[in-house]
């Protein structure tokens, strides 16, 4: 199989994505240090919802995959296997850009406030469990796109009501789930005991992204685009 078209379309779709959404990201956690360096957890924080927002933009890539890049791809070339199969590789790509960005964010923290111990930004955990996460992320995105793809209104209702819910939390829950994540990330016999179920939903996420895919290869699915 030839990855190459895919994996050019791929990059050519999210070339501008990653060094925006990443530049924003630095420049605003940044900031926050600069800024307000004397409030109280503020590492913490930056740390957590920084880790938060790279996860979601995978979410985001990965309901995009699905949603429109694939039929981009399709109208070009019939062959949708390689793009399923390039979509594996991407997952890996994706995820290594990801963990190398929070590795930055990561890295800035612990450089400049040694004395924080409020996270393990060192810990090889901290970095297998974020890489393993986007890539499980990803499949899932694919995943629930590709089943939700004709239901438009439940579809409009599901980021509704999570818009909903994200607004009504009050501030002082997120920070209760902030010290929640930071506590996981420090079980660290935990997380390793994690990894091997966190692969084997990654082959059977992407093993159901596989089963649905040959539903959006036949013609009906395209004709109902």
């Amino acid at each position: 199989m030839n990855f190459k078209q895919p994996l050019k379309l791929h990059y050519f779709a999210y070339r501008r994505s990653y060094p925006l959404f990443w530049f924003l990201t630095i420049i605003a956690g940044i900031s926050a240090l600069y800024w307000f360096p004397d409030f109280q957890d503020l590492c913490l924080y930056v740390s957590v919802i920084t880790m938060v927002l790279s996860f979601i933009f995978t979410i985001m890539i990965g309901i995009y995959e699905y949603n429109s890049l694939f039929f981009h791809y399709y109208y070009l070339k019939t062959n949708g296997r390689e793009f399923y199969y390039s979509c594996l590789i991407y997952s890996v790509i994706n995820s290594i850009i990801q963990t190398l960005g929070l590795t930055l964010i990561f890295g800035a923290i612990a450089y400049f406030y040694p004395e924080n111990r409020l996270f393990p930004y060192w810990a090889p955990t901290t970095f297998i469990f974020v890489f393993l996460t986007h890539i499980l992320l990803f499949a899932c995105s694919c995943s629930l796109t590709i089943l939700l793809r004709k239901a438009k209104h439940i579809r409009a209702f599901i980021y509704l009501s999570l818009l909903i819910l994200f607004a009504i939390i009050p501030f002082e829950h997120y920070l209760t789930i902030m010290i929640f994540i930071s506590n996981f990330y420090f079980r660290f016999a935990f997380i390793y005991s994690l990894i091997p179920i966190t692969l084997v939903l990654i082959a059977f996420v992407f093993f159901i992204v596989f089963i649905e895919f040959r539903y959006l290869k036949n013609e009906k699915a395209l004709s109902k685009r």
